[in-house]
């Protein structure tokens, strides 16, 4: 089943460049492409679509990335792309799932969808999977309590 996504870019180039890349990847949905954040945003809050990925460039008009990204409390997974490395950073933050430097190579590409698929495994696993256990260090030795063994936690000042 493929990955719905929108790509958020006004730089018509790299527009073009990713919608090429997108369409190489089975996996991948194309649902839309814009060049102004504004627009995006008013599509994302109308769409009945299920839209499971956003591409986005760093550095829009009126609305960066960034401020875009936190518009949706981390609800939506981030692909951030931008010519300037310094961003880099920011965008890991910002719980972003990788950064692409442009210009933007296939490869390069092809390893941030990767990146995505341990992201949706790593996910699922977390909502299928409750943590019943924790690690806790005692005296220089690692043990796993059971969550249903504590009663209270206290910590020292240490």
């Amino acid at each position: 089943m493929a990955i719905n996504c929108i790509l958020v870019d006004d730089d018509t180039l790299s527009l073009k460049v990713i919608e090429k890349y997108i369409s190489k990847i089975s996996k991948l949905s194309l649902i839309q492409s814009f060049s102004s954040s504004e627009n995006a945003l008013s599509y994302l809050k109308k769409t009945k679509d299920k839209i499971e990925l956003v591409f986005i460039d760093v550095e829009m008009p009126n609305m960066d990335g960034f401020s875009f990204m936190n518009s949706f409390n981390n609800k939506l997974p981030f692909i951030m792309i931008s010519s300037k490395k310094e961003y880099s950073l920011d965008a890991f933050e910002h719980n972003a799932i990788d950064f692409l430097f442009k210009p933007i190579s296939f490869k390069r590409f092809e390893k941030s969808i990767k990146r995505l698929k341990g992201y949706d495994e790593q996910k699922n696993q977390n909502i299928s999977t409750p943590q019943t256990s924790i690690f806790v260090k005692s005296k220089r030795v690692w043990h796993n309590v059971q969550l249903d063994n504590i009663l209270y936690i206290k910590a020292n000042n240490t």
